[in-house]
């Protein structure tokens, strides 16, 4: 598994324990976090060149890579991108319409 970010998301993460989850709720939305949900959780852990990426097992795995942005908007935090698919602005890797 491979964790891609740029060097301010990583000392961004560094700043904040050097941690991060993504899980899914019951609905089925994506949550990412520097710090554990207060709600149980199963993770899978992976490191990544001074971070650890721990993601619920619920979560079928990236083929390829997890990509860490950070953004600014409506603070500063980071979000974690499956194979650099961003549900809202692209298409999931290999659907027609990512495509195009």
């Amino acid at each position: 598994m491979r964790i891609l970010a740029e060097d301010d998301v990583r000392a961004f993460i560094a700043e904040h324990g050097g941690n991060v989850y993504v899980w899914a709720d019951d609905a089925g939305l994506k949550h990412v976090h520097l710090s554990p949900p207060e709600h149980p959780v199963e993770f899978e852990s992976f490191d990544g060149d001074g971070l650890t990426l721990h993601q619920d097992v619920r979560i079928a795995a990236p083929s390829d890579e997890w990509k860490l942005v950070l953004r600014h908007i409506p603070h500063k935090h980071v979000d974690a991108l499956w194979d650099g698919w961003e549900p809202g602005i692209s298409s999931p890797p290999g659907t027609a319409s990512d495509e195009g």
